[in-house]
């Protein structure tokens, strides 16, 4: 009578500008071979880093280069800024949020020196994960360069 509803999808915005890649093209293992959770990821073209969801910062990493943010229904976003970077020790890093805050998808996060990335020989593959695959299904990848904060790096459903 009434149809069937559709499942509601989920975005998540690239959190950087630069040129969407699948997860199995990241240049780390884990992330590759999912892991850590499911997601895509980003080839960033300059060092702001913008929140990909609205939500709460759950945590930051000591070295500030990778972030959790828990969106206002509950899900777990890892956002993880390039490969290897924790050997950096938060150098290179300049983080604009703190535990705890509210941020809005498309919200500046932190800003990362790209060029201290290249020195040390680290590529700049920034993953953006669903920390918990099984309750989720991705539907949509977004392709070629994106807009940090503004264009979808990928889409989701509850399952």
């Amino acid at each position: 009578m009434f149809g069937k509803r559709k499942d509601k999808e989920f975005e998540v915005l690239s959190p950087m500008n630069g040129r969407a890649i699948r997860l199995e093209t990241v240049q780390d293992e884990a992330f590759a071979e999912k892991m850590l959770g499911d997601g895509a990821a980003v080839v960033p073209e300059n060092g702001m880093i913008f929140s990909p969801v609205s939500g709460v910062v759950a945590d930051i990493t000591d070295t500030k280069h990778a972030f959790c943010i828990t969106t206002h229904d509950g899900v777990d976003i890892l956002l993880h800024v390039g490969i290897n970077t924790v050997n950096l020790k938060g150098e290179g890093f300049c983080v604009l949020v703190k535990s705890g805050d509210t941020v809005a998808a498309g919200d500046k996060l932190a800003e990362v020196n790209l060029d201290l990335l290249t020195k040390h020989g680290m590529p700049f593959d920034t993953p953006v994960l669903l920390t918990e695959p099984e309750h989720f299904e991705i539907t949509r990848f977004g392709t070629g360069n994106l807009r940090g904060g503004s264009d979808v790096l990928f889409t989701y459903k509850k399952r």
